[in-house]
């Protein structure tokens, strides 16, 4: 029975953003502990072959509730279905956008056609426990309902997610970027929903690179996305010390609107506390409500200046001024940053595919 592969995608990258954000444990009490169980199996399998077949089943059903996933090749019957295309058309590609580690064709690997999923013990399987857990994994979702069925895809992809978020992906490096190469690349990390990772990456390599360029000898440091400073002591996100080991520069970097209440906040738990002469707050789009920018006049007038600067803007006059030097220093700081195993796996891939964009614009 032909499939609409198109639409097994589209339902894999539902189920990918649907989990963004989301544990697995928190997706558990959705499929069950049996299916939990039989997953785990198939992930313990040193035959990968299965769980990819495994994720195949269950969004190619999700898209045709008449088929019989249990008959994966076509020859099998009206209700068989091509188990090798949607690993082709779908799945595979799935797994190379998102860099998910997958063998290259599991059909043509360990289930060719002799294989189904009605019946374990199948002659020609190395592993029979994980192709059994295969089996009783399919069963259940040949029978499944559409809302369950979503469930167990979403499982199932999360599952993948943390499988791939355990292995260590690499990150693309370039050596050089031009500066309106960097500068696109910037305004599309500021597009993704990073949870003000890539902000922060972007300031700091900014400001590493401008102590290299310059020769400043500064020290940065920073603290964890969306740490407190209060327990840490750190008077903002992003700290500069100078070479004798003075304060020289305090930044908040933002991407929620700044309004007053937060100013005058900053302001008596960060800028007195420290006794600092000023304070950057670095904000994404959007820019300081006016009454921000009233408050900030008040304190300049008691000795203490509040500045604000839209990161994009920022970051990119810094660059312009620091000649071919700071900006190979730039890239080659944020790379870093990027690979550290600080950063989410997630980002790490949208790194990868951004860096790709912009060499393709180049191309063009």
């Amino acid at each position: 029975m032909a499939l609409d592969y198109a639409a097994c995608r589209s339902e894999l990258e539902a189920a990918y953003d649907a989990v963004q954000g989301v544990t697995l444990e928190s997706l558990q009490s959705g499929v069950g502990a049996p299916f939990r169980e039989r997953v785990e199996s198939v992930f313990a399998s040193r035959t990968q072959a299965y769980r990819e077949a495994l994720l195949g089943c269950a969004v190619a059903k999700l898209v045709d509730q008449g088929i019989d996933v249990r008959l994966p090749h076509t020859d099998l019957g009206a209700a068989a279905f091509s188990g090798r295309s949607v690993d082709e058309q779908a799945v595979n590609p799935f797994f190379r956008d998102h860099e998910i580690p997958s063998s290259r064709s599991p059909y043509l690997s360990a289930l060719r056609r002799g294989v189904d999923f009605r019946s374990k013990n199948p002659t020609g399987q190395r592993d029979l426990d994980g192709f059994n857990a295969l089996v009783d994994a399919v069963e259940q979702i040949n029978t499944a309902t559409v809302a369950d069925l979503n469930r167990l895809l979403q499982y199932l992809v999360r599952r993948f997610l943390d499988y791939r978020d355990a292995s260590r992906i690499p990150v693309a490096k370039i050596q050089k970027l031009s500066l309106a190469q960097i500068h696109t690349l910037m305004r599309k990390l500021l597009a993704e929903k990073s949870g003000g990772v890539f902000p922060v990456l972007l300031v700091i390599a900014v400001l590493k690179a401008q102590s290299d360029a310059l020769k400043l000898d500064w020290t940065v440091t920073w603290q964890g996305i969306n740490a407190a400073d209060g327990p840490s002591g750190a008077a903002g996100d992003v700290t500069v010390t100078d070479r004798e080991g003075a304060t020289f520069l305090v930044a908040e970097v933002t991407e929620r609107v700044i309004d007053r209440n937060r100013v005058i906040a900053t302001f008596r738990s960060k800028v007195t506390q420290h006794n600092l002469e000023d304070y950057l707050f670095i904000h994404s789009d959007a820019a300081p409500e006016s009454e921000a920018l009233q408050a900030a006049e008040r304190y300049f007038s008691q000795g203490h200046e509040l500045i604000f600067v839209n990161v994009l803007d920022w970051t990119y006059n810094l660059l312009a001024s620091l000649t071919v030097v700071g900006r190979r220093s730039f890239v080659a700081e944020l790379i870093a940053l990027v690979d550290s195993d600080e950063t989410p796996a997630r980002l790490k891939v949208a790194w990868n595919g951004l860096i790709r964009d912009v060499l393709a614009l180049q191309a063009d």
